[in-house]
């Protein structure tokens, strides 16, 4: 079909010809004066249809190094100040430094870590020694205190006990010295009296040993076991305050030693990539920095890609397997368009407010490469073999529809 409509193009031209051949030798002394024409003789050949993109290598499998310090005092928010940081481009051993972040902060955040962890220490020692009071004061209590007042009550009850039978005696004997005359009637209820009140001083006290076995005992017992639980309980808390103050102090003590962040391994390190409306890279001396930002990243130079951008004009032609090549500074590489983006690149004033398509071409693995290199893309959209072609600027298109400029030899 397409080379149907070279040809028809082509008789479309030769036609035309006769009409063009005056204007031609007409304008060949104006075209003489301007100089010698460009001629370009039509033949049958392969024609390839490609999309010519600029691009930048880069690594599909990067190693990120990132930032591990929380920032602001004790971690509550903030960020982290760069003091240095290594070239982009450098070639670095496992070990070296790559970033310095500044410690004045965490400095200060040790000091208090380690005095809050001495504070919570005798807080807990503290809590200790009312654990054992605690403890000690049920076993003073019951075989102290509450031994004494029952050791007193029952020598009362036996005293009283005494006391009662003497006062009963005494009034047996008044009775019957009352009887025979020799005691008064006053002397005799003077004694009853005294039995009377032997017998409530020692119903007091059994009332007393009844009242502090079953009440006052189990009262004073419920007291001390609720301060013993409650010292436990505090002692608890004070553990846990201290594990989290060692945590804290430990914490603040690592992310000092993260301030000085090196290489885990051997290879290239380069920044990161920066937006496109960004004139400075993210990571430089004096940056702010926060927690997982990614500082730099250590490309695997075996896995070397380019992401170029398609635009949406012909992006529905660009298919992952077609043939592309990619050419460097001193070589060109064939390879295979690996990947086309569904979605577009969030467009802007940075790049003309054009919806262009992400495009991954991966590139096989060779030596010399490196991320950041610039690369030209082109890939191979179609291939039309024996067919015939014409330069673009030999085709006017007009109303009256396209035609092509011929030379004409007068």
């Amino acid at each position: 079909m397409r080379q149907l409509f070279v040809y028809v193009l082509l008789a479309t031209c030769m036609v035309a010809v006769s009409v063009l051949a005056i204007g031609v030798d007409r304008s060949r002394n104006s075209l003489s004066e301007i100089g010698p024409g460009i001629t370009h003789t039509i033949t049958r050949r392969d024609l390839v249809v490609t999309e010519t993109v600029q691009g930048t290598l880069e690594s599909s499998k990067n190693t990120e190094i990132k930032c591990t310090i929380r920032g602001g005092y004790g971690g509550r928010g903030g960020a982290s100040t760069v003091t240095w940081v290594i070239p982009s481009g450098t070639i670095v051993q496992e070990g070296d430094e790559l970033v310095r972040l500044d410690t004045k902060i965490l400095e200060e955040t040790v000091s208090l870590g380690k005095t809050d962890v001495h504070t919570a220490t005798a807080e807990l020692a503290r809590a200790e020694v009312d654990l054992s009071t605690a403890k000690v004061a049920i076993d003073g209590y019951l075989d102290g205190s509450y031994r004494a007042q029952m050791k007193s009550l029952e020598r009362q009850l036996v005293t009283g006990k005494a006391n009662l039978r003497s006062a009963e005696k005494m009034l047996a004997h008044s009775r019957l010295l009352f009887k025979r005359g020799y005691v008064t009637d006053l002397e005799l209820k003077g004694n009853a009296f005294t039995v009377t009140q032997a017998e409530l001083e020692l119903k007091v006290t059994e009332t007393q040993m009844d009242v502090l076995r079953r009440l006052t005992r189990a009262m004073q017992l419920e007291t001390l076991n609720g301060q013993l639980n409650a010292t436990k309980e505090r002692l608890e808390g004070r553990k846990a305050g201290l594990v989290l103050e060692e945590r804290r102090r430990d914490l603040a003590m690592e992310e000092l030693e993260d301030c000085v962040i090196k290489a885990e391994k051997n290879g290239l390190v380069i920044y990161p990539s920066t937006a496109k409306w960004k004139d400075t890279p993210d990571i430089s001396e004096g940056a702010s920095v926060r927690k997982d930002q990614v500082l730099l990243l250590m490309p695997d130079l075996s896995q070397l890609q380019v992401k170029v951008d398609i635009h949406e004009s012909i992006i529905h032609r660009i298919t992952p397997g077609l043939p592309a090549s990619v050419t460097l500074s001193d070589r060109t590489l064939d390879t295979t368009v690996f990947s086309v983006s569904s979605v577009a690149s969030p467009a802007g004033w940075w790049t003309g407010n054009e919806v262009k398509y992400g495009t991954i071409i991966k590139l096989p693995p060779v030596q010399g490469p490196k991320p950041g290199m610039s690369a030209e893309v082109k890939v191979i959209v179609a291939t039309h073999t024996d067919v015939l072609s014409v330069p673009v600027g030999a085709v006017v298109e007009t109303d009256q529809g396209s035609y092509c400029w011929v030379e004409t030899v007068a």
